[in-house]
């Protein structure tokens, strides 16, 4: 599977099956969310059942991704995959962090 972290939750990419899975990075403290300040305990629930509808959408379009891929061969399947898998982790990037820039050597 592919990890990735987003600073406030981690984003999970699974192959086999091809699921997403989004979890908070800290399950302490306090949490805003909608406007409602309050404690993990309180709001907690709001939040994992946000990140639940968030990567049950991101499984959709990763595997949307991946059903576009129309190949003969076994390498070819192989190129397509990796492609829409990349297409899938830039949409993410854009849509967690827009702020991100890539740095060129």
């Amino acid at each position: 599977f592919l990890e990735l972290d987003f600073h406030a939750f981690i984003l999970n990419i699974y192959l086999v099956p091809l699921v997403v899975t989004i979890q908070p990075k800290e399950t302490t403290g306090a949490v805003s969310v909608w406007g409602a300040d309050g404690t993990w305990e309180t709001l907690g629930h709001v939040v994992q059942d946000r990140l639940d509808h968030a990567a049950a959408q991101a499984t959709l379009i990763l595997r949307t991704h991946f059903a576009k891929v129309q190949a003969r061969s076994d390498f070819e399947i192989e190129i397509g995959e990796g492609t829409a898998l990349l297409t899938f982790l830039k949409l993410a990037r854009t849509t967690y962090m827009p702020d991100w820039q890539d740095i060129e050597s």
